[in-house]
């Protein structure tokens, strides 16, 4: 049954594998290829758009650097415990006041003294106060402007029965001293 080839058809079955191997490789480079200037246009783009962000040699930036700077929030490093205390509750309370929730002076609630791997522990600050619900969605909104808020623990509202405006806004909120 088996028959043996000719060296001629040997030459043609060879000749044909190198051609479909040239062809694949040829499509493959050219797949490659495309993929390659994809990908570096798209790097690219990125790195004009962090160059259009970044100061100049002179340390100046742009009208567009700075409105970009007004934007993205501020976060400031812990110090000792007294002092971002007092600053957190200080601006935390000035949120308050321009949010127009009614409240007492937030206490700052007991938290564990452990600290994690950085060296900081949470201070938590919890408040109470009488609300509309707008007004408590715009202290949510404000809170990223304190550079020492960390996070909100709480957030609880409970609507009054008779008077449905009204509300009980109950939060609590956080930030990290060493």
């Amino acid at each position: 049954m088996k028959k043996k080839m000719s060296e001629k058809d040997k030459r043609a079955i060879r000749l044909g594998l190198i051609v479909a191997i040239i062809v694949i490789a040829f499509v493959g480079v050219e797949k490659l290829l495309e993929d390659y200037k994809a990908v570096k246009n798209t790097l690219d783009s990125r790195r004009n758009e962090v160059v259009q962000v970044m100061p100049d040699k002179d340390g100046n930036l742009s009208a567009k650097q700075k409105g970009l700077l007004s934007v993205v929030p501020a976060f400031e490093m812990p110090a000792q415990e007294e002092v971002p205390g007092a600053k957190f509750r200080q601006k935390f309370l000035e949120q308050l006041k321009k949010a127009g929730i009614k409240s007492p002076v937030p206490s700052f609630v007991k938290a564990p003294k452990s600290k994690n791997a950085l060296g900081l522990r949470p201070m938590k600050l919890q408040c109470k106060g009488k609300c509309k619900f707008d007004q408590s969605l715009d202290l949510l909104a404000s809170l990223y402007d304190n550079p020492l808020f960390v996070a909100v623990e709480e957030f609880k509202i409970e609507c009054d029965p008779k008077k449905r405006t009204e509300m009980e806004l109950s939060m609590v909120v956080t930030t990290f001293v060493k």
